[in-house]
């Protein structure tokens, strides 16, 4: 079962992952830097509610549903049609660890065709 898993994954992946090519409001800095910013969104109840509503009739999470709109929004910005996005998974599966102090967390990446 492992060897399919793996088969399907680097299926998945066998194609190169295209860099996420966005519009930008001002030119790069010459000198490469990792600071970021956050933006944060809050939705009010009826928003929420029809989101929810919308992702059970198809049977997915509200994760499932945001992650689509997401996926779409980076697409129609990018111009572009494969988008691939890393979520974070929990990493505390083994039962080895269950005792162990300290943050286990992996990356899942996604790969998106909207």
């Amino acid at each position: 079962r492992l060897e399919q898993q793996r088969d399907f994954w680097k299926a998945e992946f066998a194609a190169e992952v295209n860099v996420l090519e966005l519009p930008t409001d001002y030119a790069r800095p010459s000198e490469r830097s990792h600071r970021g910013s956050g933006k944060s969104v809050l939705l009010d109840k009826t928003v929420t509610d029809k989101l929810k509503s919308a992702g059970e009739s198809s049977g997915a999470t509200m994760f499932m549903t945001v992650l689509s709109i997401f996926n779409i929004l980076l697409s129609k910005l990018s111009n572009q049609e494969d988008i691939t996005i890393g979520t974070p998974v929990a990493g505390r599966d083994h039962a080895d660890l269950e005792g162990i102090i300290g943050m286990f967390v992996n990356t899942l990446v996604l790969r998106n065709y909207p």
